[in-house]
């Protein structure tokens, strides 16, 4: 008997075969768009993401988070973003209202601001994490005992290094010049001077490690190392924590413990080979699911 001839359909322009996360069928292509404060615009991220994506077949529309109305959220899919401003996050949300998807969400975002508040988060989740207080100076020199010193000196909100301090008594964090109110002071993790940085996005982890900037060594760019189950599993119960599907976890390595030093909403990858292709698949397959459950 001759075989029966079995029919191709392809795709029609502007749709595209996906079978990613689960989702099958015709999907027609997602509108995906990049919005970021303006400081960071110029470093590797999101520039690299943007790249990835363009790389990919996916040219990502570029948003400015103080002038993008209702207009350009109606022609979007899926938002990923950068930073944590206010007109930021007020984009998002009004966003997510109009059925777009984000990455992060602005809930997890908010939720990952607070050094202090991450801090009892993740105590309060049974993961390795130093002391941590926030306050004025004074309040935070009657707040640590002396067996809690050195102290790291952060600004309350910033993710980066800019600006940070290690104390190594009372009367040295007491004549600090520091600029502002506030500041968050943790415990020095004792240790080799390591500092291990997990990237993730979704189910994906990179690991690299290098001498932390806070040793007063030499910088050195971190190197990419193997991530062990454990490393993942701890990486993926710090996102789960505070909802956040792009994120970085920053350790100090205490011998062979990791200890939790912060969790950052899309962090840079430090140039680590693949990693933007990493973020970017993933938000490729994230906007392909969320436009075929639009269709649905």
């Amino acid at each position: 008997m001759q075989a029966s001839k079995r029919r191709v359909v392809r795709p029609k322009h502007g749709e595209r075969r996906f079978t990613g996360s689960g989702v099958t069928g015709k999907t027609r292509e997602p509108v995906i768009a990049i919005v970021a404060e303006p400081h960071f615009r110029a470093p590797e991220q999101p520039a690299a993401l943007v790249a990835a994506l363009r790389a990919a077949g996916y040219p990502p529309v570029i948003l400015n988070p103080d002038s993008c109305g209702d207009a350009s959220l109606a022609k979007i899919d899926l938002i990923v973003a950068r930073g944590r401003s206010p007109t930021l996050l007020s984009l998002l949300a009004r966003a997510e209202g109009k059925g777009v998807r984000t990455i992060n969400r602005c809930a997890a975002i908010v939720a990952a601001r607070d050094k202090v508040e991450m801090s009892r988060a993740l105590a309060l989740a049974g993961l390795p994490t130093p002391v941590t207080h926030r306050g004025t100076l004074a309040s935070m020199a009657d707040a640590f005992a002396a067996n809690e010193y050195p102290l790291v000196i952060k600004p309350v909100f910033d993710d980066e290094l800019h600006g940070v301090r290690v104390v190594r008594d009372r009367d040295e964090l007491l004549s600090l010049a520091w600029p502002h109110p506030l500041a968050v002071g943790q415990s020095l993790v004792a240790g080799e001077g390591v500092e291990l940085k997990l990237y993730v996005a979704g189910t994906e982890v990179f690991a690299a490690a290098g001498p932390s900037p806070l040793a007063g060594g030499p910088a050195q760019a971190p190197q990419p190392v193997p991530v062990s189950a454990p490393l993942k599993e701890l990486a993926f119960r710090c996102g789960a924590l505070f909802g956040l599907e792009i994120y970085g976890v920053t350790c100090m390595m205490n011998g062979e413990t990791p200890i939790v030093m912060g969790v950052n909403a899309f962090p840079n990858t430090h140039a680590l080979p693949g990693a933007s292709e990493m973020v970017a698949r993933f938000v490729i397959e994230r906007a392909h699911a969320h436009v075929a459950v639009r269709r649905g």
